[in-house]
């Protein structure tokens, strides 16, 4: 089975203990021997969530300090007068005369700088798992606390904080001569209601966020809340299904919790119960044979998403709709709603009626929608590389804030959404490339741009090189991050910067299948598809936006194959032109990707191409019982042996025919 790493102290353990340091007034260090009365809102908003611990707190205080000046100020200062109460000037005046009735006795040349401060409210929390510090940070930094930081140098720990209104005023110095540059009594109750001021709106401010912990982190609250896995087993992706089937059986699968992937080389985590990691740890013999020997690693309090049973019991989350209605101002519609962008991110609708820099507003969707970005929707730009006008409305900040990941079918498509479109609506025609036997096959991507196609073809359907076109330098980027995170070989593809149209025709003819994915349509590119096809032919997959009058069905499915047999006449009379002879072309299937709009459809027509050639000896047939005519077709392309599965594997809907002669409609 491999090594295992031992857990170390379980989070509940340190969480309890740091609570129960808050309680006991001989281990408290602060002066008051506890908790400040105007952090306790706060601190108990924290400690709810069992996410969360609070390590030290501070609910803001004026202060009068005194530091020797020079070197090691800091080290020897005294605070001459402390209160979370606010300050008055006659107390300010008060602490400096005391201190300059002390420096009779300094030696000389001793001087002491004296300021009067205003310190912001503070806490430092402890986090089980750094997506927990996360959640708290955003929270805090959508409520205001812009300083909020975490610290990752042990445990997760967020320190609390907002330090714009932080008062630091030298009012003089004292020697052993007395008082110095201190200002007049009117001066100094000027400035001790500003410290008084700025401490009073602080407290505001932290009501505020004790309030935000409690609403927005509300899916940690209540004793016991899992937020986090005990434990997980991370395996390779290959043996864990068979890994938490047998986990399952001995009640070892923690239903709370969703496998997840688990560092690089598609390994992935599996949520373990106490029986599950006693289990793996004991080197049961039925989670052994699971493994088949491949290595395991126990990692304790793993960053593991709810399952879909854990977010129900959870309750249902406010919708964008439930939100705006908690705005006086904004008109509440059940239409306006979000849609899921891959695993986390949202996209909002162009006319919510929420301003683009309203911060807290957009957190508080991400929150709600449990993604980590929001993006305003909008229109493909109209600039022939159909960009992307998304606008990006809350992240999760650096800079891959706006970087969005699409899976489907094992294949991991990134992009960034301000720059590039992501065909959602396409995805069944992904799994239908994924899903092609093209193994050993060179193709010719002419649209390429994230991978769209090219992905599933060579991460799933054995394509052995890929040539791949796009102009777009958004797209490419996204391309070449997408081959290496997919795990595709730099020897098993080529990237073509530039016009398909200019560049594909300069490789010659190598191409055994050529994707031809641009809509409303790919016509531009078709001279360019039949200038790459091998000699010997290949298959053309030609997509286009078709529009049909209205009718029944079987209408529009004539109309379907109206348009896959124009396609392929089409190219065969581009081929005669360019390549000399006859070419035969055969329009062998037409694949309904979606609706593009009202009675114009999203099609793909397979087209196969090869030169015509003379007719073989007459009456000849194969094992599968097909005519010498089909023999001598497929010949280039499959074993004869062959022939009848590859034929009934493109049967579809609207198939009529392959290659003009078998009919497979039924």
């Amino acid at each position: 089975m491999g090594e295992l790493s031992t857990p170390g102290a379980s989070w509940a353990d340190a969480r309890a203990r740091a609570l129960a340091r808050l309680g006991d007034a001989a281990l408290d260090r602060a002066p008051a021997g506890g908790v400040d009365a105007a952090a306790a809102p706060l601190v108990g908003a924290i400690n709810g969530r069992a996410a969360y611990a609070t390590t030290s707190t501070c609910a803001g205080r004026c202060a009068v300090y005194a530091a020797p000046a020079g070197a090691g100020r800091k080290r020897r200062g005294r605070w001459l007068f402390v209160s979370h109460d606010g300050v008055a000037g006659a107390a300010v005046g008060r602490a400096v005369a005391a201190l300059a009735a002390e420096a009779t006795a300094w030696p000389a040349g001793e001087r002491w700088t004296v300021s009067l401060k205003f310190e912001p409210p503070i806490a430092h929390v402890r986090c089980a798992t750094l997506a927990a510090a996360r959640r708290l940070v955003r929270v805090c930094h959508a409520s205001g606390w812009r300083e909020t930081g975490c610290n990752l140098a042990d445990v997760p720990t967020v320190a609390v904080r907002s330090t714009g209104a932080a008062l630091d005023c030298p009012l003089g110095e004292v020697t052993r001569d007395g008082a110095r540059h201190v200002p007049s009594a009117e001066r100094l109750d000027f400035l001790a209601a500003e410290a008084a001021r700025r401490l009073a709106a602080a407290r505001v401010a932290l009501d505020g966020l004790a309030r935000a912990v409690a609403s927005e982190l509300g899916d940690d609250a209540g004793p016991g809340a899992a937020v986090a896995a005990a434990a997980a087993v991370v395996v390779p992706r290959a043996r864990a299904k068979a890994v938490k089937s047998a986990l399952e059986a001995r009640g070892g699968f923690d239903k709370n919790f969703s496998v997840a992937p688990a560092g690089a080389g598609g390994a992935l985590a599996i949520p373990l119960t106490r029986a599950g990691l006693r289990a793996v740890e004991a080197r049961d013999p039925g989670v052994e044979a699971a493994l088949a020997g491949a290595a395991a690693t126990v990692v304790a309090a793993p960053d593991l998403p709810p399952s879909r049973a854990a977010r129900r019991k959870a309750g249902r989350r406010p919708s964008l709709a439930d939100l705006l209605r908690d705005r006086s101002t904004a008109p509440a519609s059940d239409r306006l709603r979000w849609t899921r962008l891959g695993d986390d991110a949202v996209l909002v609708p162009p006319d919510v009626p929420v301003g683009d820099g309203d911060g807290a507003f957009w957190a508080r969707v991400a929150r709600a929608a449990g993604a980590s970005r929001v993006f305003r929707d909008a229109e493909i730009a109209p600039d022939g590389f159909r960009s992307s006008r998304r606008v990006l409305l809350h992240g999760p900040g650096g800079p891959d804030s706006s970087w969005v990941v699409v899976r489907e079918a094992g294949v991991a498509y990134g992009f960034d959404a301000t720059h590039t479109m992501f065909a959602r609506g396409n995805g069944s025609e992904r799994m239908r490339f994924g899903a092609l036997d093209a193994r050993g096959e060179t193709v010719v991507d002419l649209y390429a741009g994230v991978g769209y196609f090219a992905l599933p073809l060579l991460c799933r359907a054995g394509v052995a090189f890929a040539h791949c076109c796009e102009w777009a330098p958004a797209a490419v980027a996204a391309l070449r991050r997408n081959l290496a995170a997919n795990g595709v070989a730099e020897s098993r593809y080529a990237i073509h910067v530039g016009d398909s149209s200019a560049v594909a025709p300069a490789l010659g003819r190598v191409a055994d299948r050529v994707s031809l994915g641009l809509t409303p349509s790919s016509r531009r590119g078709w001279r360019a598809a039949c200038a790459v096809l091998k000699d010997r032919g290949g298959v053309l997959h030609v997509h286009e936006n078709v529009r049909v009058p209205a009718g029944s069905a079987a209408a529009d499915r004539a109309r379907f194959e109206d348009w896959g047999r124009g396609v392929a006449e089409s190219v065969a009379e581009i081929l005669r032109e360019a390549r000399g002879g006859a070419w035969d072309c055969d329009c062998a299937l037409v694949s309904r990707v979606k609706d593009y709009a009202p009675r114009v459809h999203h099609l793909v027509a397979d087209v196969a191409c090869r030169p015509r050639r003379p007719p073989e000896s007459p009456g000849a047939t194969c094992a599968a019982g097909l005519g010498a005519d089909v023999l001598c077709d497929l010949s280039d392309y499959c074993t004869h042996s062959e022939s009848f599965s590859v034929l009934h594997r493109v049967r579809q809907t609207h198939c009529k025919a392959i290659y003009g002669t078998v009919n497979i409609a039924n």
